[in-house]
């Protein structure tokens, strides 16, 4: 809209026609202040520019990311005015990088699974609107695809040459969008909703593993192996009713990365970067370049500690206080240990606590579960040994035993724990199980909170 001073003719009340005249020049030259009000705006863009006028060469004053929030004040072609309060900014920006509604993630597409890609997938509009390690990431991988010039992509490439002296350094240089969301990482945010761990519903567990397969299957993007289907097949979980956990936010499972457990809880995260790319020389593989654009090595800490909540066989529980923190080295090798993958993390116990030397089952809590002494009810099911034989690669099982934990002490069970049992000679280091799965009452309802699986080192 154009500014226009209006002239209105005057009966001799000139103060009267005055005051009139000026009221209407102010609301017709300065539409921007009904248009601030109710002219809503969403960025659409990525890392947009805003500028000083409304042109190409207009001096950048800020940039906005996706799904930020502006008032349109007005528009001049292909350019429009806005106004933003977070961060406060005042400009032009290309009237294409705005919608007139947020973008939801479904709007920018997600990851190709294969080798069809979504066209509208942007990893850098995605990390903008739920920001995580695993966004970052991706967007480092995105602008390596897409900044590196081909003739240093080449050299990048794994080689079959086992000498280091002819491997070039990998190039990296600034980009201002990528530097920005390291910063936003490293000053903190909560992980997005899509990165909680997958708690699964038994009822819709059950349901996936109907068709009969037994190799493998994936239900909620986890993936649930063989062994665990024999037990899902073979075991039984009653009906239970509503006790002590109401939603599934309350708990993690003793997998859980400090990712996950910032989303699940709402604490903060924070990423620092400990180094760039570097060729890495493993047993497995020709050399290659491992990292995330200019991110190599890197730590994850989480603003305020966690729990872990550990019950014992023998019925006593503590709580001890984990500095939840996770440190990703490129040059690092995943070795084979041997037995049962899942560590306890803890390292303060809290005082008042006992000390269990006999756990069971643990998982995290943002603060700390008050029971000291548990109820723990045991049964077991002998396994025909052709049915255990047929669970995949978990080897036979020939026993389930069940544990049944009542924590809160009023007789409804809150976890299950069941382990599979293998042969007397199976040669597994003396310990007898093989398989350990963990569920939780969430609500009324059995929900699969985690799997372990025993590994033999040859």
């Amino acid at each position: 809209m154009r500014n226009r001073i209006v002239s209105l003719p005057c009966d001799g009340t000139t103060r009267i026609c005055t005051f009139i005249t000026c009221h209407m020049f102010l609301l017709m030259a300065t539409p921007s202040l009904a248009a601030e009000s109710s002219e809503s705006r969403w960025v659409h863009g990525s890392w947009v520019n805003v500028r000083s006028a409304p042109s190409p060469n207009g001096a950048v004053m800020a940039r906005l990311t996706a799904n930020t929030q502006v008032n349109l004040l007005s528009q001049q072609g292909e350019w429009c005015e806005i106004a933003s309060k977070s961060p406060e900014t005042r400009g032009f920006m290309a009237c294409s990088m705005l919608g007139n509604q947020p973008l939801s993630l479904s709007d920018v597409g997600t990851p190709p699974p294969g080798a069809k890609p979504d066209p509208r997938y942007s990893p850098t509009r995605a990390f903008w609107m739920a920001p995580s390690v695993v966004r970052l990431q991706a967007a480092g991988d995105f602008f390596w695809s897409t900044m590196l010039n081909d003739t240093q992509r080449k050299k990048e490439e794994p080689s079959s040459d086992s000498g280091s002296q002819d491997q070039p350094k990998p190039v990296r240089f600034p980009i201002a969008e990528f530097d920005a969301m390291k910063d936003l990482m490293r000053s903190g945010v909560v992980a997005a909703p899509e990165r909680r761990p997958a708690i699964i519903r038994w009822a819709d567990l059950k349901h996936a593993a109907t068709d009969g397969r037994r190799d493998s299957i994936i239900v909620s993007g986890r993936q649930i192996e063989g062994g665990t289907l024999a037990m899902m097949h073979l075991g039984r979980l009653d009906p239970v009713k509503p006790s002590l956990f109401k939603r599934t936010e309350e708990l993690a499972p003793r997998s859980a990365s400090v990712e996950q457990i910032s989303a699940q809880f709402g604490i903060r995260e924070r990423m620092r970067v400990l180094g760039g790319p570097k060729w890495v020389h493993s047993r497995h593989n020709y050399p290659r370049v491992i990292g995330n654009w200019d991110i190599g090595s890197f730590e994850i800490n989480l603003e305020k500690p966690v729990i872990e909540y550990v019950v014992g066989r023998k019925g006593l529980a503590s709580a001890m206080e984990w500095a939840a923190s996770e440190k990703h080295d490129v040059e690092a090798e995943s070795n084979c240990a041997g037995g049962f993958g899942l560590r306890q993390r803890g390292k303060r116990p809290l005082p008042d606590y006992p000390s269990v030397k006999d756990p069971l089952v643990w998982f995290y809590v943002p603060k700390a579960l008050p029971y000291r002494k548990v109820a723990i009810k045991t049964y077991a099911r002998r396994l025909d040994p052709q049915t255990g034989n047929s669970s995949g690669g978990e080897g036979g099982l020939t026993l389930l035993v069940m544990h049944e934990v009542d924590l809160d002490g009023d007789g409804i069970a809150d976890l299950m724990a069941w382990e599979g049992m293998g042969q007397p000679g199976e040669p597994n280091s003396g310990d007898a199980a093989l398989l350990r799965v963990d569920f939780a009452n969430i609500a009324g309802e059995w929900h699969l909170l985690d799997i372990d699986s025993y590994e033999e080192c040859t």
